[in-house]
């Protein structure tokens, strides 16, 4: 079933850089990434954590109004992840008026959004960007209407270009999540830990790197993209097979454990994506195989030690 229009468009054909870019959440996991992808082009990028704007303090307008400057891009990777209750979701869309305020004030050349596929029903078809999103997880609520605040209060009123990123299930280094999957059981495992899965680990789902999220959202930022994405490989894996990567690629002695479920498998255990846009509208970019990304991820988490 196909509801909102999600068509992708390309606004710099051929891509080029913009006067600048300022990361909103540029401290944070996916943030970093971003900012590390955008230096690496030798695009001016300007860093923007909580030390410089606390996003819910008062004068977290003024601040952020007297930071940006005309024709700026914007790329909002800040929140506080997962939402897991009704103070976080409030919190989380509290953090929107003082980005608001501002683009009302400075006239902005492209608006990003990091979003999340949390936005997304359930579905055992291959997701695609017009899939219906009618979340049930708070923290799907919070994404969703978060998308919903700045389409209204900046796209359709200010009409500035709106490209949505919906990146799937991320791992990489200095994840601050500890989430089930790889990143926590590479942490197990680099720890001597037994591996922890839930019931056999036998759902499947999409992993991306978050250096491929940052490499997409460069390559968004440089081609001034407007619509969404999906951030998502296009192949799942178990969960058991990652872990079993992972105990290979550390230590063979490793044991993987199998832990009773509380409750269902999310998303019935079932989470496949269709990449069609990725492949039209960035035909030059390839996601990194979970193999591949997983050897560096040990590697470069074995380097930071």
């Amino acid at each position: 079933m196909i509801y909102e229009s999600a068509m992708i468009e390309q606004l710099n054909e051929p891509a080029k850089k913009p006067s600048r870019v300022v990361v909103i959440g540029a401290k944070g996991f996916v943030g970093s990434s971003i900012v590390k992808q955008l230096t690496e082009k030798n695009i001016e990028t300007l860093s923007i954590g909580r030390l410089e704007v606390d996003l819910l303090s008062k004068d977290s307008a003024e601040k952020l109004s007297n930071i940006l400057k005309e024709n700026d891009v914007v790329v909002i990777a800040a929140a506080e992840a997962p939402a897991r209750d009704f103070s976080m979701l409030l919190d989380n869309l509290r953090m929107l008026s003082p980005i608001i305020s501002s683009a009302r004030q400075v006239s902005l050349s492209h608006l990003i959004y990091i979003s999340s596929d949390a936005v997304y029903s359930d579905s055992m078809r291959p997701l695609v960007e017009e899939s219906e999103t009618n979340p049930i997880s708070l923290h799907g609520i919070m994404h969703r209407t978060r998308e919903l605040i700045i389409k209204s209060q900046i796209v359709d009123e200010l009409r500035v270009p709106l490209f949505i990123a919906r990146p799937t299930l991320i791992y990489g280094l200095n994840d601050p999540h500890n989430g089930y999957g790889p990143n926590r059981f590479l942490r197990q495992a680099l720890n001597n830990e037994r591996i922890s899965i839930f019931g056999k680990g036998e759902e499947l789902r999409d992993h991306v790197s978050v250096d491929d999220v940052g490499r997409l959202i460069s390559e968004a930022v440089c081609h001034k993209s407007s619509g969404i994405l999906n951030i998502a490989s296009g192949k799942t894996i178990s969960f058991r097979a990652i872990a079993e990567k992972i105990v290979f690629l550390t230590n063979p002695s490793i044991e993987i454990t199998e832990t009773p479920r509380a409750g269902e498998m999310p998303h019935n255990g079932f989470r496949p994506f269709d990449i069609k846009s990725t492949t039209e509208f960035f035909p030059n970019f390839e996601y990194m195989d979970i193999s591949e990304g997983l050897r560096k991820l040990v590697h470069d988490k074995k380097c930071s030690s």
